[in-house]
């Protein structure tokens, strides 16, 4: 059975650069998601038609335009939760070392990135998981989906199915205290 955890590390290359096998990552995206997150594999299934007959030229254009050119829609989180606070460096610190805990290699971007965050999250001990997706990832991806409102693109498809993975990891949580001071406000 399909954990919300399992969703997540299954979800997680959809939100990198895309690659020859976008379309297959995109179809065990929606694999893993389909028998436990029917809602999350509902969210997903437009961007697995997209991706299927995109180009891999096109997809690659259209991700750059996505998260790389504007700032609403970036896949650094603390970006989202914090702005250009103190604050933020502080959650870049804790996610480093969350990465570090985990075993996990540096993948070239900030410890914030959400796919970052979402392979470290199955290596948390105890309930952090959960409460690390309730307290921060569930306000920063609200965010990052206003980010979204715009228009019609299909990136806001995986993230549609990774609020509501998260979110489905996020329900699961004790009411405790988070590590660090949870962010309130516009971050921006």
């Amino acid at each position: 059975m399909t954990t919300p955890t399992d969703a997540l590390l299954a979800l997680a290359p959809l939100l990198q650069y895309p690659g020859d096998d976008a379309a297959a990552a995109a179809r065990r995206a929606l694999g893993a998601l389909a028998a436990a997150l029917p809602e999350a594999a509902a969210a997903l299934e437009p961007f697995v038609v997209h991706v299927e007959r995109a180009s891999p030229d096109a997809l690659e254009e259209a991700f750059t335009r996505t998260f790389d050119w504007s700032e609403d829609r970036s896949l650094d989180l603390g970006w989202h939760l914090y702005g250009d606070r103190y604050d933020r460096g502080a959650f870049l610190v804790q996610a480093r070392a969350m990465r570090r805990a985990a075993g996990l290699e540096d993948d070239g971007e900030l410890p914030d990135h959400l796919p970052s965050l979402l392979r470290v999250l199955p290596h948390l001990p105890g309930t952090h998981a959960v409460e690390f997706a309730r307290d921060f990832l569930v306000p920063a991806l609200a965010r990052l989906r206003k980010g979204f409102e715009d228009g019609d693109n299909p990136w806001a498809a995986v993230v549609d199915a990774v609020r509501a993975a998260v979110a489905a990891l996020a329900a699961t949580a004790p009411a405790t205290a988070p590590a660090l001071a949870t962010p309130t406000g516009d971050a921006r």
